[in-house]
């Protein structure tokens, strides 16, 4: 999905457990790593003087899972240990998922590089 949308529904997580300041954290981290990772993807094809076409070596692999293990430390630092599973409804994870293929698919020049673009091309 990407490190927005996953620190939305991280941020959700910890406004439901009462853990306001994560949450505010999560979400200002979600939306600063966003321009972070255009400029780095773009400097990366910038520095890289071959033309990677590889999943495992594709720089927008790299700078999501930086974001994805940002997250994960997160929710490891703030989630309680021996916090029970509660059920949870898809629905918002799923808008948000719709959400974000529009927002791809209509502003293909800011992900030129998504795999998303791909189809839509």
């Amino acid at each position: 999905m990407g490190t927005v949308p996953g620190a939305i529904l991280l941020g959700i997580n910890f406004i439901k457990l009462k853990k306001y300041t994560a949450a505010v954290f999560t979400f200002i981290f979600g939306f600063i790593y966003l321009p972070v990772q255009y400029f780095l993807v773009a400097f990366m094809h910038k520095i890289n003087s071959q033309n990677i076409s590889s999943f495992r070596k594709s720089p927008e692999v790299f700078a999501a899972a930086i974001g994805m293990l940002f997250l994960l430390l997160l929710w490891a630092s703030y989630i309680p240990k021996k916090l029970p599973y509660r059920a949870a409804s898809y629905i918002v994870p799923i808008l948000i998922s719709l959400v974000m293929i529009v927002i791809i698919y209509t502003n293909q020049n800011l992900f030129s590089s998504h795999f998303l673009v791909s189809f839509a091309r």
